[in-house]
């Protein structure tokens, strides 16, 4: 899922640059409507809609233009949480911590790294789902989302950081000074956004202890209410199908099929709890990877093949986005 908000964004930015939003309406699988009454979109919904959007609007550096107006309250409680944190620190803690609940095609993590005899806070970006043509402008708009929170807590640009993409330079790269206050940079391991260390124990003027503890309180509801929901009812029940099935996984349509439901109504089910079917068959493949790169005596490249990679290369790069290792170093048992 991924939080309406930025559709929204999307459309209004559409509208400034002139686009014929009945355009939009006609090709789009989404309708006004939807917009203005649903709080979150399945990512397949999101990524066809910014798809459509960047073909109709002729700009690939779409994502910069809508982006910065992206803020923390796109995350819900959970940017509420954030702006009022105790620290800086515990602002970016809070997004990597509540990520799922403005999108769930991203996995957060929070590193403290060092670079050239500096120390930087690190917010690394793992991809869980193929974003397709999309994924250069999601990944800009995830930077612009946090570096306005950023700049918002500490009332100035940050312009001795680094934002680093795991993709390789856009043709618009000119662009990216314009709307990136600290240099960029690319084809990189992970997509990362770090800043000074010393920033995080920064206080935010909006810092509100009642407000931040009620904000993390509503997060931790929703989550464990998704997390309930899913081991009773449709989440643990595709899990257990997956897990069940073992390599190469079913399809969607395949999986909805033995649960007697259309792919649509399994769909809106996991959406209210919390959860899509490519993140769940995501999460169940790579603990069967692991699985079997830990316990058997195939190769790594047989692995690959067995659950349907047609090119190792792919592979290994999935399983450094997930684990955050090579696979050897998972056979190994090597951190």
């Amino acid at each position: 899922m991924i939080s309406v908000y930025y559709a929204r964004l999307i459309t209004r930015e559409l509208e400034i640059l002139g686009v014929d939003l009945e355009e939009l309406w006609h090709h789009s699988a989404l309708c006004k409507e939807q917009l203005q009454s649903e709080v979150y979109l399945e990512n397949d919904e999101f990524r066809d809609f910014l798809s459509l959007a960047l073909a109709l609007s002729k700009r690939p550096e779409l994502g910069l233009l809508f982006g910065q107006y992206a803020d923390a309250f796109s995350a819900g409680f959970a940017g509420l949480a954030a702006i009022s944190a105790p620290s800086l620190q515990d602002c970016l803690q809070t997004y990597v911590s509540y990520s799922r609940m403005f999108s769930s095609a991203i996995h957060l993590e929070l590193h403290s790294k060092q670079h050239n005899g500096q120390h930087y806070l690190c917010v690394q970006a793992y991809e869980l789902e193929d974003l397709g043509d999309t994924r250069q402008t999601q990944l800009e708009v995830f930077m612009r989302t946090l570096q306005n929170s950023v700049q918002g807590i500490l009332g100035r640009p940050v312009c001795d950081g680094h934002y680093r993409f795991a993709t390789p330079p856009p043709g618009y790269t000119n662009e990216y000074p314009k709307y990136f206050d600290s240099p960029c940079h690319f084809n990189e391991t992970v997509t990362a956004f770090e800043i000074p260390a010393p920033l995080g124990s920064v206080r935010p003027a909006a810092y509100n202890p009642e407000l931040w503890q009620t904000a993390l309180e509503q997060c931790n509801r929703q989550s464990d209410k998704a997390s309930l929901k899913g081991q009773s009812e449709y989440t643990q029940r595709v899990r257990e199908i997956l897990r069940c099935s073992g390599p190469p996984l079913p399809k969607e349509t395949d999986l909805a099929q033995a649960m007697h439901m259309s792919r649509r109504t399994l769909n809106r089910k996991l959406a209210q709890e919390g959860f899509s079917f490519r993140i769940i068959q995501q999460q169940v493949q790579m603990e069967l990877v692991k699985q079997y790169l830990c316990n058997s005596d195939l190769t790594i490249d047989a692995i690959a093949s067995l659950f349907g990679y047609q090119e190792p290369s792919n592979f290994r790069r999935a399983i450094r986005r997930f684990y955050n290792k090579t696979p050897m170093q998972i056979r190994t048992g090597r951190e």
